[in-house]
């Protein structure tokens, strides 16, 4: 007999607090980029963030009284693994300022976006639907890329379709098609999040991965 979840257990067991904040940082991201916020304004931020982060963390490993503390506050907006390892927000951190420090601000902005939207829609439809594709990856399913693809073609329209137009955006001057660009774009975030790079949080590997692909096709 099954048991009914109550909001909170399905919320929980969802992920949708953490899923909520991983996807806000795209739409916040599209925010500082209409209201034309650049890279070098935006870093100096990453980097002061790192520190608060990395200092509780290196707290609650050393100190287990603030430990319970921390994850009961903080809790919702962790994996059940992060309450025992590093914050994934510190690697958030990481991947977005090597993206914005060392790429052209459109495509370390796009890579953002497939970080923060291709990554929930992976795992969202794997979890969904994961046990009835093949499996393609450890802890990757065919639906979670297929999710993360679709998210990857709706984050390019959105951002060279509506915030960053005209004749100087890449998309543009782009040797490709707009929705050749699209599907490209697509294909290079189901890549990215299906990635394992020598056990490299995925917060790092699919910005840093998602930007190099797109700096050598575009």
């Amino acid at each position: 007999m099954s048991t009914k979840l109550t909001w909170s257990q399905w919320s929980k067991k969802n992920e949708l607090p953490r899923k909520l904040l991983h996807t806000s940082i795209g739409f916040i991201t599209l925010g500082l980029q209409w209201y034309q916020f650049h890279a070098e304004q935006i870093t100096p931020y990453l980097a002061l963030g790192f520190i608060p982060v990395l200092t509780g963390d290196v707290i609650r490993f050393q100190w287990p009284a603030f430990g319970r503390l921390y994850n009961r506050v903080m809790g919702p907006l962790m994996r059940e693994s992060e309450k025992n390892s590093w914050n994934g927000v510190i690697f958030y951190l990481v991947g977005t300022w090597i993206v914005l420090s060392f790429l052209p601000e459109e495509i370390a902005v796009m890579s953002i976006l497939l970080l923060s939207w291709c990554d929930t829609a992976a795992s969202s439809f794997g979890r969904k639907y994961g046990k009835y594709t093949p499996k393609i990856a450890k802890n990757k399913s065919l639906a979670g890329s297929l999710g993360a693809f679709v998210c990857g073609i709706l984050a390019s329209y959105v951002y060279w379709g509506i915030i960053r137009t005209g004749p100087e955006n890449l998309a543009t001057q782009s040797w490709m098609p707009f929705p050749v660009l699209c599907i490209v774009n697509g294909f290079v975030g189901a890549v990215a999040e299906a990635m394992n790079v020598w056990g490299l949080d995925d917060n790092v590997v699919i910005p840093v991965v998602s930007g190099g692909l797109l700096y050598l096709i575009m």
